[in-house]
């Protein structure tokens, strides 16, 4: 989905379900999150990523924005449609900050507790942890070109071939880069986040109402004609 798999990266699946068993929609019984092989497919439950959307989860805007898709239904399709309805500016900006400041603890060797032993080995190598730099300046930019543009490019090489092979270069060939020249251009790359935030043209907000009608729509023809 972003274009920076190596060969020997896992096959990590994220998608949108929909409940339609009534004891599922309304009752006790229901699921807002699957998961399946570990954590390489996680699928939310469609209340779930509606919700997820009203607190700008990065992964659920992702969801949204991305430009290839395994399978995708109609009813995803008019979400997508209407995808800058379930985009809050402010909010997004602020989970950003929060998501990049989270990667650059873990990029510096901060929370190496959260880090798994290939993580840990590389910071023990390199100063840093690789994969999570990458992160960082993969957040920063999209927020960025989101900002300027109103949309969100997942796949940045369609945007940027130049920022692309950057990221792409500091997680696959680390030792090309010192921690301090990453940091500081992490600096810069916030920087550009928060004037781009500061400049943009567009203000967008969750429309709760949107997102209900969504539901109403989805879950109503199961609740009138029971299980399924």
């Amino acid at each position: 989905m972003y274009g920076l798999e190596t060969p020997e990266s896992d096959t990590d699946i994220r998608g949108v379900f929909l409940n339609t068993d009534p004891a599922d929609i309304i009752g006790l019984g229901r699921s807002d999150v699957l998961k399946a092989e570990g954590d390489d497919t996680v699928l939310f439950e469609l209340r779930h990523f509606l919700k997820s959307l009203s607190k700008t989860n990065t992964q659920a805007v992702e969801l949204l924005f991305a430009e290839e898709y395994l399978e995708i239904e109609p009813e995803f399709e008019k979400i997508r449609e209407n995808r800058l309805r379930l985009i809050d500016s402010k909010r997004l900006f602020s989970s950003l900050k929060g998501y990049i400041g989270n990667e650059r603890r873990l990029a510096n060797g901060e929370r190496t507790g959260n880090l798994g032993s290939k993580r840990k080995q590389q910071i023990e190598k390199y100063g840093f942890s690789p994969k999570n730099f990458s992160h960082l300046f993969r957040l920063a930019y999209c927020g960025s070109a989101f900002f300027r543009t109103s949309f969100y490019p997942v796949k940045i090489s369609r945007m940027d071939s130049g920022m692309h092979e950057f990221i792409f270069s500091v997680k696959t060939e680390p030792w090309k880069y010192t921690k301090e020249y990453l940091n500081t251009m992490a600096d810069k790359a916030l920087l550009r986040l928060e004037s781009d935030f500061n400049a943009r043209q567009e203000e967008f907000f969750f429309d709760i109402d949107f997102a209900n009608q969504i539901c109403l729509e989805s879950y109503l023809p199961f609740l009138q004609g029971g299980t399924q």
